[in-house]
């Protein structure tokens, strides 16, 4: 089937500032296929490798991993205008087999031979050749004075002499790089229609973050061009004034002689732009090299390349498992098999969903009432067909993406040299708050240290209650240098555990009942409820107890953004199903248990705390973290290691968090384990517990950067 014959990927249009870009994203790999196993270059190329003689001569040029590169002096000046004076008195006789055959020596030397047979890794075949001028009034006519790529085998060169200097006519050759040419590709430029083409892809490049930097040759009289037109974007530049630029030009592929031998017993160049079209399998045959007989037999299924469909069993599967109804499936099987054996039309899975829609809508167009069958299909295919789409672009990054987001950061890569130490490890940005916006916080001691640091910032901080009160003898463990700096919104101490945050809800809006349990503390005495909070009598907590509770209230009605950092899935529970914050006290023992929560229990407890809230203050947005602090002690050290537990317990959290911001649309998540742990080189303070100052400084700049609005 030739190329024109083919069913191309729908065009999609991107609408920039300047041009509105019709691309055609898939249509390089339907080129590859096409070129590669239905024209079978594929099979050429590796034939002319298996029969290669010369690797000795070979070497690690520039040409195999840039596919361009230049030989300068290639032909001397009198020669080239020789030709250029011969061109011109008679551009029909210039085309004779003789002509050439004189010209061959001078131009495949040693110096470019080299280079040839190092970037084919084999012998190679002068496809056809002519010599062609360029003049400024082409540059709004020719397609080569747009950027494209040639659609053809994938390895595949061309030779071009410049007969004439760059310092006469102003004309040259621009190209892109490797890399911006195949983000081309992929997005469904550079193999897109002729018309679609344009000059300038400035906005395009920028659009994608594409290196837009075109490199020019400049060559003088008698320089040598060789690139590979399939993997550079490239296009002609007319020449500046009235002068013509003249260039001979040759077309080579793979092949297992040497050139002189093709020339001679197997092939004549042609004499102007060929097409690739037959010529893989016109050498294939003469070399008495035929095509593997398509597969038969269903005894495994062939998935072929780039989404090439090979053969039935191919065919069959997906039937079967695109289409629920066995009917249906088989229905479309037998269609396919019986009017397209050789498969020539459903050649790849793009066809075969073509396909597949049309013999559906056939009889429902046709059809006075409505199959319901048919139309259940057609909702399976259109589930499958946006399945696919998503999974073939799962790996594409959006605008304004880095690939650093993606790719695991890598400072050895050549291509795109990052460390992780220089990253903050997040994607989008969530502009929800301002130094203005109420917030608040409540979690492990890393919440503390957050609060504190946004505290000097400048920002909002909802204070509801005196966190120390020495006076009513209230008092707190956890230490802030400058007193006035809060390091809760009331004096509910340390939040450790998920359900921590869910009871400090409940008990705010009287969702539940709390038995007020008050445990001696050296002298002292403490509400196991609230860690790190001391009271010097009895009187003191019963006076404090409802006043404190009222201060929660009012702090989580007033904050529109709170930050919640989760920090233990190990904790204890009491008799009633209540939790305590922290590990129980050596008194406590005979009232608690020690539990280790599933995924599914803290997302259910930080849900319930959400909602509580929510249904009562519908600006409130939740920001979710996880400590980077490590567990101090596991209560499953019989069965697993400290360093195990710990893994496992953070990963437990990171995981509930990243479902709880899944399911609900004002919940966020601030990836401040993941810089500690691993874009920071030394975020421990000496205990290696926990985190420097600094640490907590670039955790807060990562906070700005994601949630403050500019």
């Amino acid at each position: 089937m030739s190329r024109a014959q083919a069913v191309l990927p729908p065009i999609v249009e991107l609408p920039l500032a300047h041009h509105t870009y019709r691309l055609r994203p898939g249509v390089a790999a339907q080129a590859a296929i096409h070129f590669e196993q239905q024209q079978h270059y594929g099979a050429l190329n590796e034939i002319s490798q298996k029969l290669f003689k010369r690797q000795s001569a070979t070497a690690a040029l520039p040409l195999l991993t840039d596919h361009k590169t230049a030989i300068r002096g290639l032909l001397p000046a009198p020669l080239c205008q020789m030709l250029i004076d011969e061109y011109e008195r008679d551009p029909v006789g210039i085309q004779s087999p003789q002509v050439l055959n004189v010209l061959l020596p001078h131009v495949f030397t040693a110096e470019l031979d080299q280079q040839l047979i190092s970037y084919f890794q084999s012998e190679y075949c002068i496809f056809w050749w002519s010599i062609y001028k360029v003049e400024n009034h082409m540059e709004h006519h020719g397609y080569f004075t747009r950027w494209h790529g040639d659609s053809g085998p994938e390895k595949h060169l061309k030779v071009i002499i410049y007969l004439n200097s760059y310092n006469d006519h102003g004309s040259d050759t621009a190209f892109l790089d490797v890399d911006t040419s195949d983000a081309l590709k992929q997005i469904g430029y550079l193999f897109n229609d002729i018309d679609d083409r344009v000059s300038d892809l400035a906005d395009l490049c920028a659009h994608f973050q594409l290196d837009y930097q075109p490199t020019f040759l400049q060559a003088d009289s008698g320089d040598c061009l060789v690139f590979n037109p399939h993997q550079l974007a490239h296009k002609a530049i007319v020449p500046s004034n009235s002068k013509t630029r003249y260039a001979l030009n040759f077309s080579l592929v793979p092949a297992p002689f040497h050139w002189t031998t093709m020339l001679e017993d197997y092939w004549q160049p042609k004499y102007d732009c060929q097409s690739f079209t037959g010529f893989a399998d016109t050498l294939l045959q003469r070399f008495g090299v035929t095509s593997e007989p398509a597969r038969s037999d269903d005894s495994y299924v062939h998935i072929g390349d780039l989404h090439r469909i090979e053969d039935a069993s191919h065919v069959r599967w997906l039937c079967h498992q695109l289409f629920n109804d066995a009917n249906i499936a088989s229905f479309i099987e037998t269609q396919i098999l019986q009017n397209d054996p050789q498969l020539a039309q459903c050649d790849t899975i793009f066809n075969f969903l073509r396909i597949c829609r049309n013999l559906l809508l056939a009889p429902l167009q046709q059809a006075a009432s409505l199959d319901l069958t048919l139309v259940r299909a057609l909702e399976q295919l259109a589930t499958f067909e946006q399945q696919f789409q998503q999974s073939i672009s799962c790996y594409n990054l959006r605008q304004g993406q880095s690939v650093s987001s993606m790719f695991w950061p890598d400072p050895t890569d050549s291509r795109h040299p990052h460390a992780k130490y220089d990253l903050l490890p997040y994607v989008q940005k969530q502009p929800i708050l301002d130094k203005t916006t109420p917030f608040g916080s409540a979690g492990s001691c890393f919440a503390v240290e957050i609060a504190k640091v946004l505290q000097q910032g400048g920002f909002n901080y909802v204070v509801t209650e005196t966190n120390d009160a020495p006076a009513q003898g209230v008092f707190l463990d956890t230490q802030v240098e400058d007193p006035a700096l809060a390091r809760f919104c009331a004096a509910y101490g340390l939040l450790f555990n998920s359900p921590s945050f869910c009871q400090l809800a409940e008990r705010a809006f009287g969702e539940r009942s709390f038995d007020k349990l008050l445990v001696d503390a050296n002298g002292q005495f403490v509400d196991p409820y609230r860690e790190g909070v001391r009271f010097a009598s009895p009187q003191a907590y019963l006076a404090n107890y409802d006043a404190h509770v009222a201060a929660v209230r009012d702090a989580l009605l007033r904050c529109e953004v709170f930050v919640v950092t989760l920090g233990l899935n190990e904790c204890w529970q009491l008799l009633d199903g209540s939790f305590i914050s922290r590990n129980p006290r050596a008194n406590m023992y005979h009232l608690a248990k020690h539990r280790v929560l599933t995924v599914e229990e803290n997302v259910q407890y930080v849900q319930r705390f959400f909602d509580l809230v929510k249904a009562r203050n519908p600006a409130f947005k939740l920001i979710i973290s996880v400590s980077p602090v490590p567990l101090m002690a596991t209560g499953r050290h019989h069965e697993q290691h400290i360093i195990s537990a710990n893994c496992h317990s953070k990963s437990v959290l990171r995981v509930a968090a990243d479902e709880l911001v899944r399911r609900n649309a004002d919940m966020y998540y601030l990836p401040s384990y993941e810089l500690v742990t691993e874009c920071s080189r030394q975020p421990w303070q000496d205990d290696f517990r926990h985190v420097t100052h600094d640490t907590v400084q670039r955790v807060i700049q990562m906070f700005g950067e994601i949630f403050v609005r500019e």
